[in-house]
């Protein structure tokens, strides 16, 4: 029982894991139904996934406006980003 708990139930590290991996590629039918029930369980990732999404679309908006210009963040942009943050 205890090792059909463990493939049905997340992790919040691995549910976290997951809504990064959403962004980038689709998850697998069983991976998006175990980030589903666990988002419908724990407050604590459903925050850190609004707070993803809010980050993604910063850094989309920051992109597109070519506020991002190099590979290595300078410190200018770090505080630019940060203050987005707090803004929130």
């Amino acid at each position: 029982m205890k090792g059909i708990m463990s493939v049905v139930f997340l992790t919040c590290k691995k549910a976290t894991e997951l809504v990064e991996k959403r962004v980038i590629n689709k998850l697998s039918p069983i991976q998006f139904i175990q980030l589903k029930l666990h988002l419908a369980l724990c407050d604590a990732c459903i925050v850190y996934e609004k707070f993803s999404k809010k980050m993604d679309n910063i850094l989309a908006v920051m992109l597109k406006n070519k506020r991002i210009t190099d590979a290595q963040p300078n410190e200018e942009l770090k505080q630019k980003i940060k203050n987005k943050i707090e803004s929130l």
